[in-house]
């Protein structure tokens, strides 16, 4: 995406589309406006889009994470995919880390399988990926798959997902005994399942005891400009001992490492934040007591690190 500043100029062809970024930086509690010109050889001539921000005194923000229980010899992966149109470029790029996933899988020396559901019966897309058949190209068009009216309902998928693994369903043998069981959930949406999130929780655990939920949605608790926050997500992944990844950031090189680490042991030494901090400011609690060493902060991927 182009960066716009006072110095750069953009030419679009007629019909063609660009995301133009902005940042406001506040100095004062008010809100401001300003606008962005485009000028246009067109008949219509230039136009004008107000845009404006707001200054708070809302700096201080709180992350919690619970780690799980492991380690695992075994995974059983369970990815599903927003499929609204919003999503084509999230698609594309989990499609492009889809190799790193594998590889830090196999750096773990891990027995796993992936399972791909986007459409409302919970049925996988495409075969069940191991460590001897994954494919890049099978899984770029599992992400890229059918949908259906729950298609922003994460957990509503999920749960059709799970419930389709006994003996009979679309998905039966998926869970595996002494296996970590892991929910990759990945929308640029709230999560809209007509249950709150903890009743779809307590549900699918009722047929996978030990699954987390791993949430790559938008920033809690204010979203950003590319997905709305992903609220019912954010509270799942925590409850479940998964993480919550930006789906806001451009690259997710490392979250599939943090995805393998929580697959292999059910805890990980990397925690993203939901907001970028001032790295001074950041105040580390283990079970309630401040710990000042055994961390860093790393701005690449926004995470507290182990």
């Amino acid at each position: 995406d182009p960066v716009i500043n006072a110095d750069s100029t953009l030419t679009l062809a007629p019909g063609a589309s660009s995301t133009v970024h902005m940042t406001m930086t506040a100095d004062a509690l008010t809100t401001c406006q300003t606008d962005l010109m485009v000028d246009s050889d067109s008949v219509f001539g230039p136009v004008t889009v107000r845009v404006g921000g707001e200054g708070t005194t809302d700096h201080s923000v709180t992350d919690e994470f619970i780690q799980g229980d492991g380690p695992w010899e075994k995974t059983d992966l369970f990815l599903y995919v927003d499929q609204s149109c919003s999503m084509e470029d999230d698609q594309q790029n989990l499609a492009a880390n889809f190799n790193q996933l594998v590889q830090a899988l196999a750096a773990l020396d891990m027995d796993w399988q992936l399972m791909v559901s986007t459409d409302d019966d919970g049925c996988h897309n495409g075969p069940i990926l191991t460590d001897e058949t994954s494919n890049s190209a099978d899984f770029l068009s599992m992400v890229q798959g059918p949908r259906g009216r729950y298609t922003e309902a994460g957990l509503t998928i999920a749960l059709a997902a799970m419930g389709e693994t006994g003996s009979g369903g679309c998905n039966e043998g998926f869970l595996r005994e002494e296996s970590k069981t892991m929910l990759i959930l990945v929308s640029d949406e709230v999560e809209q399942s007509r249950d709150p999130w903890n009743t779809m929780v307590d549900e699918i655990h009722a047929y996978a005891p030990n699954a987390s939920v791993t949430a790559i949605a938008g920033d809690y608790p204010y979203g950003c400009y590319t997905a709305e926050a992903g609220i019912g997500y954010y509270e799942a992944s925590l409850a479940t001992g998964g993480a919550f990844l930006s789906i806001c950031a451009p690259d997710w090189g490392s979250y599939f490492e943090t995805i393998a680490n929580i697959a292999a042991t059910g805890k990980t030494d990397t925690f993203v934040l939901t907001s970028r901090p001032d790295p001074a400011s950041i105040h580390v609690y283990l079970n309630d007591v401040e710990s000042s060493t055994g961390w860093s902060y790393q701005e690449t991927p926004n995470a507290v690190v182990f």
